[in-house]
């Protein structure tokens, strides 16, 4: 899965990106960072596009409609 893989590289990463964050970051101690999957993401894409079929069955239907 590419989010798992993803997810395992930013894991990997993070002493990195901590320390780079440090070089920029006018902060006494860099805060720990943790990377995760942001599922609400996902579910907020499959109600869209639920919606979105929703729209498009009632625009078809109206059209069916006035063409009658």
């Amino acid at each position: 899965d590419q989010q798992k893989k993803a997810l395992k590289g930013l894991k990997n990463a993070t002493k990195f990106i901590r320390g780079e964050l440090g070089k920029d970051l006018k902060l006494r101690y860099v805060p720990n960072i943790e990377f995760m999957i942001d599922e609400d993401l996902e579910h907020q894409y499959k109600l869209l596009k639920i919606i979105t079929e929703i729209d498009d069955q009632q625009l078809n239907l109206k059209k069916d409609k006035n063409n009658e």
